[in-house]
C-alpha cells in the first residue's frame, strides 16, 4: 500500500474543489469522458447521487465556516483556511486485486486515521494504471463545527496508516517503510509526542494543534518571511528609484530659454531749451547731367 499527498507542495492541499473533483471523475487533460473511472462514491455529501455537483456542497461548507463556528459556539479567532481542498491517493501493489468494497474500506480507514471521517469527501477508483488505486478529494472544513482539520505531519500519519493496513491485510509489501517503523505514530500523538500517547487525550476543541490551525492572529501579527522579504525589497527599490525618477521628470520637462534682443528704453526726458534737434536730411534728388556736344 502506498499512500500519497499529491501536489506541487507535496501536502495535497489546494484551493478549487471543482478542479479536483472534475479531475478524479474524468479522464486526464480536462477531458469530459470518464473511461478511466471504475467507480466513485460520496462520503458525507453528494445529495441526490449527483457526484459532479458535490464540489458545490463542499464549497458552501467552506464559505459558511464562520457561521458554522458561531452556531457551534466556537470562537471565530483562528487562521483562515485559504486552501480547504485535500487530495489523497491510495495505491495497491500491481499484483493485488482488491475489490470495490476493500478499496472503499481502505479509503474510509485512511480518513478516520487522519481524523477526517466526518468530513465531506469523494472517493474515485481509476483503472488507467497497472496498479489499482483510488483518489480521495476531502474538504478540510468540518461540515458541522466549521473547524479546519489538523493536518500537521499528515505524510507521516499516512505512512503509519499504510503500514498498519498492510499488517492487517496480507502482510508487509513495502519493506523500507516497515524498517523505518512509523507504525507507532497516530494523529492523536500530534503536539503531544509518542512518549505521551498513552496519556488521556484532551478535548478536540482545546487541542493546541487545532488552535494553531485555526489561529488568525499569528498570520496577522507576523507575516510570512517570504512576504516580509518582498515588502522590504519593494520599499528599498522605491527609496532608491524615487530621486532618479524625479530627476528624469525634471529633465524631460526642461525647455531652454529663447534669446531676446536687447531692450532699449525710450527716453522720457524733456528737451533742453535752446537745443536744436537734428532734423532728418532731405531725400537726395537726381541732378541733370549735361553731355558735351558731338
Amino acid at each position: 500500500m502506498i499512500a500519497k499527498l499529491p501536489g506541487a507542495r507535496s501536502d495535497g492541499r489546494g484551493r478549487s474543489f471543482k478542479a479536483l473533483i472534475d479531475y478524479i471523475l474524468h479522464d486526464k487533460n480536462r477531458a469530459r469522458t470518464a473511461r478511466r473511472v471504475a467507480w466513485a462514491e460520496p462520503v458525507n455529501c453528494g445529495l441526490g447521487g449527483n457526484l459532479r455537483r458535490a464540489w458545490y456542497e463542499m464549497m458552501l461548507t467552506w464559505e459558511n465556516r464562520a457561521a458554522l463556528k458561531r452556531a457551534a459556539g466556537i470562537p471565530l479567532t483562528g487562521r483562515d483556511n485559504e486552501r480547504p481542498v485535500l487530495h489523497l491517493t491510495l495505491s495497491w501493489h500491481p499484483g493485488e486485486r482488491p475489490d470495490r468494497r476493500e478499496m472503499m474500506d481502505a479509503a474510509l480507514s485512511a480518513l478516520d486515521w487522519l481524523d477526517l471521517g466526518e468530513h465531506q469527501a469523494i472517493v474515485a477508483a481509476h483503472n488507467d494504471e497497472p496498479h489499482p488505486h483510488v483518489h480521495i478529494a476531502v474538504n478540510t472544513v468540518h461540515p458541522v463545527t466549521g473547524l479546519t482539520a489538523n493536518l500537521y505531519q499528515s505524510k507521516k500519519a499516512l505512512s503509519a496508516w499504510a503500514l498498519n493496513w498492510e499488517e492487517n491485510h496480507g502482510g508487509i509489501i513495502v519493506a523500507a517503510r516497515a524498517a523505518n517503523r512509523p507504525g507507532a505514530f497516530h494523529r492523536s500523538q500530534v503536539a503531544t509526542g509518542p512518549s505521551q500517547a498513552s496519556a488521556e487525550p484532551m478535548p478536540e476543541h482545546d487541542h493546541p494543534a487545532v488552535h494553531a490551525a485555526n489561529d488568525n492572529s499569528a498570520s496577522i501579527a507576523a507575516p510570512a518571511p517570504a512576504l516580509r522579504t518582498r515588502f522590504r525589497a519593494a520599499v528599498l527599490a522605491f527609496a532608491i528609484l524615487t530621486p532618479w525618477l524625479s530627476a528624469l521628470a525634471r529633465l524631460a520637462s526642461f525647455r531652454p530659454a529663447q534669446p531676446q534682443a536687447p531692450h532699449r528704453p525710450r527716453s522720457t526726458q524733456a528737451p533742453i531749451e535752446g537745443h536744436r534737434s537734428r532734423s532728418p536730411s532731405p531725400p537726395l534728388r537726381a541732378l541733370p547731367v549735361r553731355l558735351p556736344p558731338p
